[in-house]
């Protein structure tokens, strides 16, 4: 993956590929790794919110966020909605004592 010149889009790649990384960590690793998984999920959408923040807000100039940027970032529809699924995906997962039966909630 290159990290030094990467754009806006191959910035997402990499941090989907992060995120999925992670996630096959699960089938090795087990419980802990869905912490990883989630974090690198976030990192993605936290992302995607801080550049459409950038884009619409600021008009893509560069500049130093104050906390009320920061926490109108936080309040993205985009990024809380996909916060509020993870945690309900977690919950879910948590409960799943049948692995062999995962297939048919796809």
């Amino acid at each position: 993956m290159d990290e030094q010149d990467a754009n806006s889009e191959e910035i997402l790649k990499n941090l989907y590929q992060y995120a999925f990384s992670d996630f096959l960590m699960f089938f090795s690793e087990g419980k802990a790794s869905l912490e990883a998984a989630e974090s690198s999920i976030i990192d993605v959408y936290d992302y995607m919110a801080a550049q459409q923040f950038l884009l619409n807000e600021k008009e893509g100039k560069a500049v130093i966020l104050s906390d009320d940027d920061e926490e109108k970032i936080k309040n993205d529809p985009l990024y809380v909605n996909e916060l509020t699924a993870l945690r309900t995906d977690r919950a879910f997962a948590e409960n799943i004592v049948l692995w062999d039966n995962a297939m048919a909630f796809r």
